[in-house]
């Protein structure tokens, strides 16, 4: 099964849910690594992937 993209949560959620992902400092993605990692990286890989952006620099991922 493949994981649904952020655009694609968008089109199919009603304006709750969507009111309440973009209220979030973080896509809803878990950890992420805010030390290496801009958030509009972070909000795109999440768009076009369904993920959280890889962490660049090796530590371990986490939510600041």
């Amino acid at each position: 099964m493949n994981k649904q993209t952020g655009l694609e949560f968008m089109r199919t959620a009603s304006a709750e849910e969507i009111a309440k992902v973009i209220s979030e400092e973080h896509p809803p993605v878990g950890s992420v690594h805010c030390d290496c990692t801009p958030c509009v990286r972070c909000w795109l890989e999440w768009l076009l992937t369904g993920t959280a952006a890889p962490c660049e620099c090796g530590k371990e991922a986490r939510h600041e």
